[in-house]
């Protein structure tokens, strides 16, 4: 299996879609600003 990638935003733990550039929380409801809001993990 190949590692992927997955951006996961650290105020609500969700994933975020790295195709969305605004990286945006479902959770929150809102696009995040940068990446300091998000944290990649591999898996």
């Amino acid at each position: 299996m190949k590692k992927s990638k997955i951006h996961v935003c650290v105020l609500c733990r969700s994933e975020v879609k790295r195709l969305q550039p605004a990286r945006y929380c479902r959770e929150w409801g809102r696009p995040l600003a940068d990446k300091a809001h998000t944290r990649p993990l591999n898996i």
